[in-house]
């Protein structure tokens, strides 16, 4: 995805900063089961809907005609979060010529150490090319953007849409188990009026799930990430319908993320500049602007050397406007996102951002929501005593906002709330299992009691002042992109098909404080278990491989034995699966590790940077760059 190097900071800021999603890279979906295992079945009482996160609707770009527009090599124009259209920017001389100023505006800050980036220009080229994100004052996307609500089961998916729901949420085993048949899917647009999504819900539970498909009297929502908002606002409409058996929440952002609040209030970290000169995080703007491998060094480097001539000052005056422009041009006017701010730091938002007349449109849809949200547990409890719903709220902790090493979040260090949060990198603990107390992660609360079992096994959260203290569980230094978690995927549909209810059902199955786990190399093609599988198929009858067979065996057989253990060990876990990994390179399956080499352009811009260093070092007599920026 080509980006125009103007706004390259705007958009990997906001890219990473509004995915409470679940990414996944275009590959072949393997079901991690045993070579002869048959799936047991299980009764499904209530027909189970996942209401999805911000990245996992997949949209659709149409032609004229209202068919769905193709590439050159005949695959759908498709995309799951952001669309950019460089087309409609190339295409439009007046943006053109906006994109040139802009690139002119940001010579000029770097020449001469003064921020000349004006964020209206900044804000109109974001809205230009993210155009198909953009929603009108109906909340209607552009008419040749189509986000399908697929209007049956998963098992009447066709062989694209169910690689795609897979891909968000690798459940193939447990779906296996309890019929493809009683599993639905509500998408929505992830830019989009929150209620809308609300009333959308509505009408899909009643006409299509309900309706078409099953004599059951209700439904069990899983909402993951941002399909908490949509449940909420469902829940305050329609919750009185009595439609719903019981919720089972993935990682929700009940009460937004801290995250949203500290972008719209440009609140920072008070290293964040420094953050700016962290080669990881260069690196991660490199992803974002989709630069080739053979060119991506070159060009961070080169974003690197530009950024390390900024000062301190300058380089945040220069994040402000960028974000600034962001915020007035696309965010303050996406009510979906507005969901995500915090109760507790709503109203000042609102005062500050909509008071607008021309706005008043989204403040009355984020008024209603701030209400709903801001009873939440009254609500809540009052669904469950009138009409016996259960809720269930799994989540991860132990993490600061982008805190986690090699994280693809690294940049969210730099917002104000990272250092103080306890979150899964995205959403704050408090949110994702409501009402809990915590310590900043890393920390432990003061004065904790040891009698209360409600204390996380690190001593920084407390669940007995959530909303539901014995129907919580948590993993700890769990990223939130659970899916990946195949335990507590396994967990989130036990609860749905009702098989546990409370903590105490399940001890010694789903402890309440549980270890993180990621399995996506297992899980994701092609796949440490499908070429260890693959591999015993085709030589089990050679008496010529019988030890490599045997080895491969073994290797198979301890990955399949932890990922059926629900109990995790994730120092344990990741030892598994690099002997794994390791066996298929003595198999010949995988080529060994190649050792990493730095480019000789590489070599001569680090070069470079020392010779400059020491130039500016020379001139103010204090360590050149380091110094000049931070001393």
């Amino acid at each position: 995805m080509k980006k125009v190097i103007s706004i390259f900071l705007a958009l990997a800021l906001m890219m990473v900063s509004i995915v409470p999603a679940f990414a996944a890279e275009e590959s072949d979906i393997i079901v991690a089961t045993d070579i002869n295992e048959v799936a047991d079945t299980v009764d499904c009482e209530y027909p189970i809907i996942f209401v999805t996160g911000i990245g996992q609707t997949w949209t659709h770009i149409l032609n004229e005609d209202g068919s769905f527009k193709t590439k050159e090599n005949g695959k759908l124009v498709e995309y799951n979060l952001f669309y950019a259209d460089i087309d409609a920017l190339l295409t439009s001389p007046i943006h053109m010529l906006r994109a040139l100023k802009v690139v002119g505006q940001l010579l000029s800050t770097i020449i001469l150490d003064k921020n000349f980036v004006d964020s209206d220009d900044v804000g109109s080229l974001v809205a230009k090319v993210l155009r198909c994100n953009l929603i009108d004052e109906n909340g209607k996307l552009p008419a040749d953007v189509e986000d399908t609500i697929k209007r049956y089961p998963l098992s009447e998916y066709n062989a694209v849409n169910t690689k795609n729901f897979y891909r968000s949420i690798p459940c193939e085993d447990v779906v296996a188990k309890i019929g493809a048949e009683n599993v639905f899917c509500y998408n929505y647009p992830a830019f989009s009026f929150t209620y809308d999504n609300a009333d959308g819900l509505n009408e899909f539970i009643k006409e299509t799930v309900l309706g078409e498909y099953s004599d059951a009297e209700k439904v069990v929502l899983v909402p993951m990430s941002m399909g908490a908002t949509v449940v909420s606002a469902y829940l305050d409409r329609y919750g009185n319908e009595n439609d719903v058996a019981r919720v089972v929440s993935i990682v929700g952002a009940w009460d937004g993320s801290d995250v949203i609040a500290d972008l719209i209030e440009a609140k920072y970290a008070e290293n964040s500049a420094e953050m700016f000169y962290d080669s990881t995080l260069m690196s991660l703007v490199g992803d974002m602007l989709g630069l080739e491998e053979t060119y991506k060094p070159l060009v961070v480097t080169l974003l690197d050397v530009a950024i390390r001539l900024l000062s301190k000052q300058t380089l945040r005056d220069l994040i402000d406007t960028i974000i600034e422009g962001i915020v007035d041009h696309f965010l303050i006017k996406t009510p979906s996102l507005l969901a995500l701010i915090p109760s507790g730091r709503y109203e000042a938002i609102e005062e500050k951002y909509l008071s607008d007349p021309e706005l008043e449109y989204i403040r009355v849809q984020t008024r209603e929501y701030y209400e709903a949200q801001s009873t939440l547990f009254e609500r809540l409890s009052k669904l469950e005593k009138e009409y016996g719903m259960e809720f269930y709220f799994i989540s991860g902790y132990g993490l600061s906002f982008g805190g986690f090493e090699g994280s693809d979040y690294t940049i969210m260090k730099m917002l104000y709330s990272s250092a103080g949060t306890n979150s899964d990198e995205i959403i704050q603990i408090s949110s994702t299992a409501p009402g809990t107390t915590f310590a900043p992660a890393g920390t432990k609360l003061e004065n904790i009691d040891e009698n209360n079992k409600y204390i996380s096994p690190d001593g920084s959260i407390d669940l007995s002042t959530s909303y539901a203290p014995d129907r919580t569980w948590c993993f700890y230094e769990q990223k939130h992109e659970l899916e990946d978690n195949n335990t507590a995927i396994r967990l989130a549909f036990d609860l749905a098909i009702g098989k546990y209810s409370s903590v105490d059902d399940c001890v010694g199955v789903y402890p309440q404080f549980n270890e993180s786990r990621d399995v996506e190399d297992l899980t994701k093609g092609p796949s440490y278990l499908h070429q260890l599988q693959k591999y015993i198929t085709k030589y089990k009858d050679d008496p010529a491989y019988a030890e490599n067979v045997k080895l491969a065996q073994e290797a198979y057989d301890e990955l399949y034995a932890m990922m059926e253990r629900t109990i995790n060990d994730r120092e344990g876990d990741d030892a598994i699966k690099e002997n794994a990994y390791d066996t298929l390179v003595a198999l010949g399956v995988y080529p060994p590790k190649a050792e990493e080499t730095v480019s000789w352009y590489m070599n001569i811009l680090n070069l470079i940077v020392k010779i400059l260093d020491q130039k500016l070092y020379d001139i103010f007599g204090t360590g050149g760059f380091k110094e000049k920026i931070f001393g």
